[in-house]
């Protein structure tokens, strides 16, 4: 799920250092996504969440975005896993069953994204919310390469994923010669960078041309 919000000037805004976002948008974006993923846990969500700012040559760019994404298990699990138990059901409650669920969970994140912008905001403003495919953003080049995407935060069982595919590289460049893996010496700036979290996703099987054909709208 995505929420974009307005800038705020000197708060927020489109302004850069060097080609990044300047010290106190990025502060106070990273400042959402610090909040929004305890949040995330606090309910039990396995996903992770993230700020999107334009470059300033882009015309949009005066809209920052929070990315709140979360593993729907209702959407992987495959329909016919429950076909045991719609064939026990008339057929007007298979969608209570199976469809009720799913786009209830789709309910609890922008819930969610509402509280971290009435609670980190000062004047509320939830901006505009859309549920783009997952698959889909993370392989698009109007999403995610024309954008500064930075305060990545993991959560549930994505984090634990994600900090042992970490471990994985640190534990090679310490047992074997040559090669090494181009990690920071601290391990905590690995968990939290964004290029690093975009590879991991896209190992996880989110290629392009892999978004389901009955989608119609974006995760």
């Amino acid at each position: 799920m995505v929420v974009t919000i307005d800038d705020i000037p000197g708060w927020i805004d489109n302004k850069e250092d060097d080609g990044s976002p300047n010290e106190w948008t990025r502060k106070h974006l990273t400042g959402l996504s610090n909040y929004a993923a305890p949040l995330m846990e606090a309910e039990r969500l396995h996903g992770f969440c993230f700020v999107r700012k334009f470059w300033d040559s882009i015309p949009w760019s005066n809209r920052s975005s929070l990315f709140i994404c979360a593993l729907n298990p209702f959407r992987l699990a495959e329909p016919e896993r429950a076909n045991a138990i719609t064939e026990q059901l008339d057929e007007v409650l298979h969608a209570k069953l199976i469809e009720a669920p799913l786009y209830a969970f789709d309910g609890r994140l922008i819930r969610l994204a509402q509280r971290v912008a009435n609670d980190g905001l000062t004047h509320g403003g939830l901006g505009e919310v859309e549920l783009p495919l997952w698959s889909a953003v993370v392989t698009s080049v109007s999403e995610v390469a024309i954008s500064h995407n930075f305060a990545f935060r993991p959560t549930g069982m994505m984090r634990e994923a994600f900090v042992n595919y970490l471990n994985a590289f640190y534990a090679r460049n310490a047992s074997v010669a040559g090669y090494q893996e181009d990690v920071s010496k601290l391990r905590v700036n690995e968990i939290s960078n964004w290029l690093r979290a975009w590879t991991f996703m896209e190992m996880c099987g989110f290629q392009a041309g892999e978004v389901p054909e009955t989608e119609d709208d974006d995760d």
